[in-house]
């Protein structure tokens, strides 16, 4: 689960399962790790120079044992910047979503992607600016969050954001699938490929 965000212009995912019910025995047979109450777990790894931190966390309660929530974050790491709680080993992170993401699940993905300003264009012209809006309590739009439907169906959720060097998207999908070996790259990508819809990169005149 050593995911390499940077290459994907990416700078966190998160991976969520809610309130699924589970059978606890058998979590705990497979070795996943289960606490009372809110319980997080960091471990740091590096690729291709970069670093970054998984964040596994689960939500249990044994007055609702049948019902689990897990989320795993995987974000860039600041160089030196001190793990926000307790290490553990990849094995342990490795049996506890194996016992967690077993067969098929449906999660609720959210992924962040940065893109400079200098080398890409938003499909949306921001900031968005208006004569008509002298009255308002502000002076442009910078941010705009769009959806994609399918039918009655949210395929997928975007807040664009342009800062002052920078194009910043948090995108907001599903995925439902049997969880294997490769799903969480699969997963990235599918968010990477929905934030490439509303970037266009610059020509080589243009970022002259």
């Amino acid at each position: 689960m050593k995911l390499d965000l940077v290459t994907f212009h990416c700078t966190s995912i998160t991976m969520e399962r809610h309130g699924f019910i589970f059978d606890e025995q058998s979590f705990r047979t497979s070795g996943g790790d289960l606490k009372d109450g809110v319980h997080s777990v960091y471990r740091p790894y590096e690729t291709d120079g970069q670093q970054y931190v998984l964040r596994l966390a689960t939500h249990w309660s044994a007055k609702e044992p049948s019902r689990l929530c897990v989320v795993v974050v995987c974000s860039v790491r600041e160089k030196a910047a001190p793990l926000p709680g307790p290490e553990v080993d990849w094995e342990s992170v490795e049996r506890t979503l194996q016992a967690a993401f077993r067969g098929e699940v449906q999660l609720k993905c959210n992924a962040h992607f940065m893109y400079p300003k200098a080398e890409y264009d938003a499909v949306m012209p921001l900031p968005l600016r208006d004569d008509n809006w002298k009255s308002m309590p502000f002076d442009e739009v910078t941010g705009l969050r769009l959806r994609k439907k399918e039918g009655d169906r949210e395929a997928y959720n975007v807040i664009l954001e342009l800062t002052r060097d920078s194009w910043h998207m948090s995108v907001n999908y599903a995925w439902r699938a049997p969880f294997e070996h490769e799903t969480p790259l699969a997963i990235m990508k599918a968010g990477a490929e929905i934030a490439e819809r509303f970037v266009l990169a610059r020509s080589a005149e243009q970022t002259q």
